[in-house]
């Protein structure tokens, strides 16, 4: 979608990168690395260094990472844990 509206904006076809995007990568959200360096961006996440109390991050199969906002058992289950604890 992205690379579409570029196109119509810039009036010449954009070139489609990836098919998917992500809202905000991990270590972003997590506050665990810094995002200034893309190879940081793609590195696993790092819980000592986060500036959250806590946080739950989605498993990721071997082959494939869960869609941005994926709901998943585990997650939801880390959701319920934490609110029965509060």
């Amino acid at each position: 979608m992205a690379a579409m509206l570029a196109g119509l904006i810039d009036q010449e076809p954009a070139e489609l990168t990836y098919n998917a995007s992500t809202f905000v990568p991990t270590v972003s959200a997590v506050a665990s690395a810094d995002i200034d360096d893309r190879n940081t961006l793609y590195s696993k996440v790092d819980r000592e260094s986060s500036d959250l109390h806590d946080f739950a991050c989605a498993t990721a199969t071997a082959t494939a990472n869960e869609g941005h906002t994926v709901m998943t058992t585990e997650l939801g289950q880390w959701i319920l844990t934490k609110l029965l604890e509060a």
